[in-house]
């Protein structure tokens, strides 16, 4: 798994999201969900903070009902943001396979 920019529905606004993801549930793998909450996770900040984070970068937040998100209209802006994101994830991944 990683971050990469994603250009959204509407030209030159781009979003820091997963590339294609799996995750196992009770042997049945899960291709759904909200995964918006990760990222502010991986760098340990609560939702609402993360969002101010991605604000500080230079995203525009949107969103009025359900969960609210930041876009980009820098792509470069986006890929920083994704490359922080991908070296926390790392970070992650190198943490369980030191526990196991």
């Amino acid at each position: 798994m990683k971050y990469l920019p994603r250009e959204l529905c509407e030209e030159g606004k781009w979003m820091a999201a997963m590339d294609d993801i799996d995750f196992i549930r009770d042997n049945e793998i899960i291709f759904h969900g909200s995964f918006q909450v990760l990222g502010s996770r991986l760098l340990g900040l609560s939702y609402p903070d993360y969002l101010r984070f991605l604000q500080s970068r230079g995203a525009t937040l949107k969103g009025k009902a359900g969960y609210c998100y930041g876009y980009f209209k820098d792509k470069a802006a986006c890929q920083k943001v994704c490359n922080l994101l991908n070296a926390k994830w790392k970070e992650v991944v190198g943490g369980i396979a030191n526990a196991g």
